[in-house]
């Protein structure tokens, strides 16, 4: 440890050479000096380590802040999100909900009013069936000879099962099968199939009356 005098003569030496070389003069320079003179007297007074730091300013206090993160698993799982339940319907069923409200209605026509109780199972089998039907297996050849005329718009005769307005009626019936089941635009061959499927269900082939 250095005596008193020591210090002193050692602090005046200092200020002495931090005057001499214009510190004083600058107001910069006299707080640069001060720093100097005060750190190396602080260092050989009290007799340990000090580190010298006389260009460098002193350090703001940074203050870190821990940043969570918030996810959805941070909600409480407790609450359920109420969802609304969509229900999907495979084609066929949705078939069967159009045949249905088509027969609430409209119904089918009193030629084939049967067409109501044999079912929208029934139905959908009649429009998707497309196996050829033959008009001469499924009516009389009276009926027959009718049918060959309606479509060549020719004189029907009357003893026939069925005469011009009733072939409109089953034939408008069954196009809108066809709509119903998913054929936006049926072709004639295929409305024709199905009006054979519809009188087959009932035997005409051979009337009894």
């Amino acid at each position: 440890m250095l005596g008193m005098c020591s210090q002193y003569r050692l602090l005046m030496l200092l200020f002495c050479s931090a005057k001499a070389d214009g510190a004083l003069v600058r107001s910069k320079g006299r707080s640069n000096s001060k720093k100097k003179i005060f750190n190396l007297y602080f260092f050989f007074t009290q007799g340990f380590d000090y580190t010298i730091t006389t260009n460098t300013q002193p350090k703001k206090n940074t203050q870190f802040f821990k940043m969570e993160y918030y996810s959805d698993a941070s909600y409480d799982s407790d609450e359920e999100v109420e969802e609304e339940e969509i229900e999907i319907y495979t084609q066929r069923e949705l078939d069967y909900m159009e045949l249905e409200k088509l027969l609430e209605c409209r119904g089918a026509p009193p030629v084939i009013e049967y067409c109501k109780k044999i079912g929208v199972v029934t139905l959908r089998c009649d429009v998707l069936d497309l196996k050829t039907m033959k008009i001469e297996n499924v009516v009389d050849p009276l009926t027959v000879h009718s049918w060959n005329n309606y479509w060549k718009k020719r004189p029907i005769d009357k003893k026939a099962l069925f005469d011009s307005e009733d072939w409109n009626a089953i034939g408008e019936f069954a196009y809108t099968l066809c709509i119903a089941c998913g054929f936006d635009h049926p072709h004639i061959s295929h409305v024709k199939n199905v009006m054979l499927n519809l009188l087959s269900h009932v035997n005409f082939k051979h009337p009894t009356n």
